[in-house]
């Protein structure tokens, strides 16, 4: 009989032992389960945040690209009217709408000026001076034709002007080109030319050159001549301190006026 309820008792115990073990592993399962929904709604929302920051990263490079375009433009339009605003004589380095600075006494010709007086003239002739070489020279009409009409060459480096209704002689290549003054012995080469079209016997534009040796051309008679050559040049205006300095040191205020059959009037500021 005790041997009878032994087994039954193993056997109930055994039967226990099961159930719970079977509950257990479900509650596992279910843990498992539940872990498992909770890792992919985060990926899900990680993954929606990533797409989302993405998309502005997108639209902010965009937005980037515009604005280094309109900045390129706005630069290159700056200079362009800065560029006028100095053939105009008009003087950018100031804000708008305040007063020149102030640029102390002002000495010309051994005569004290007043400021109006220096204004006037700074917008007249602040583009007629050039600082080269740490020197201040004034540029004159007359510098090319009289030099040529002699044998000795302009010095490398100078400034100068092209005289009045200066005249293609020829042109060379796609920015050279010979000129002649108002005789036959003024013939004088020019490089860097860019403007309209040129043709010979036409009229060339007044420029500003600088002087940078010699050049040899073949004349119409099979001739070897060597003339000097110049190359196209825009300078910058002095700025007022400049300006100031440059008249102070002894440069001349000079007008030049053509009157008929080419003659050039001298006339200097008092």
């Amino acid at each position: 009989m005790e041997s009878r309820r032994f087994w039954v008792s193993i056997t109930i115990v055994a039967i226990f032992l099961s159930a719970f073990g079977s509950v257990l592993l479900g509650a596992e399962d279910a843990n498992q389960g539940s872990g498992l929904q909770t890792l992919q709604a985060k990926i899900d929302t990680l993954e929606k945040t990533i797409r989302t920051q993405q998309e502005q990263i997108t639209r902010t490079e965009k937005a980037l690209s515009d604005v280094k375009k309109q900045l390129d433009e706005q630069i290159k339009e700056n200079k362009r009217l800065r560029l006028l605003c100095e053939k105009a004589g008009i003087d950018t380095t100031k804000e708008s709408g305040s007063a020149s600075k102030p640029i102390g006494r002002i000495i010309y010709r051994g005569k004290e000026r007043d400021e109006d007086w220096f204004n006037r003239m700074y917008k007249r002739f602040s583009d007629k001076i050039v600082l080269f070489d740490g020197k201040f020279v004034a540029l004159s009409f007359r510098f090319i034709l009289s030099t040529h009409m002699k044998e000795t060459p302009l010095p490398v480096g100078t400034i100068t002007w092209t005289p009045p209704e200066c005249k293609v002689l020829s042109v060379i290549g796609d920015d050279g080109v010979l000129l002649v003054g108002d005789t036959s012995d003024s013939i004088f080469h020019v490089t860097g030319y860019d403007g309209p079209l040129l043709s010979d016997g036409k009229i060339f534009p007044f420029s500003i050159l600088i002087c940078v040796g010699t050049y040899e051309y073949t004349a119409i008679n099979g001739a070897k001549k060597t003339v000097q050559s110049f190359k196209m040049w825009e300078p910058e205006p002095l700025t007022r301190e400049q300006f100031a300095e440059a008249i102070s040191s002894g440069v001349e205020l000079v007008n030049y006026v053509v009157e008929r059959g080419g003659k050039i009037i001298e006339k200097p500021i008092r």
